[in-house]
């Protein structure tokens, strides 16, 4: 059986959920930024892997990309700044709200 969590936005971060301890761990942090396949949980030291959660972000891209169209490009116009710029800002964090953490 394949135990998950997927991400969820508290404090303003974007934290993970671990499936065998159920503690948080920050997106950002070491352990799920490391190089190879398998993560440990920094609280309970479980192989953790991530992996893309394909629904949920196809869910999330809808509005992304009509929030993108119709309010974020024309402040990116008005402020200056590149608008392919936002829009990789925006694909970034869907992906990364995308993720889940499963255990084997």
């Amino acid at each position: 059986m394949v135990a998950y969590s997927t991400s969820k936005l508290t404090h303003g971060m974007i934290n993970m959920i671990c499936p065998k301890c159920e503690k948080n761990i920050s997106l950002f942090s070491k352990t799920l930024n490391s190089f190879g396949k398998e993560k440990k949980c920094p609280h309970c030291q479980a192989a953790l892997y991530k992996t893309m959660n394909f629904k949920k972000a196809m869910a999330l891209s809808i509005p992304t990309v009509l929030a993108y169209l119709f309010i974020l490009q024309p402040i990116f116009s008005i402020v200056g700044m590149h608008k392919g710029l936002g829009l990789a800002v925006l694909v970034m964090i869907v992906s990364q709200c995308s993720l889940r953490l499963t255990i084997k």
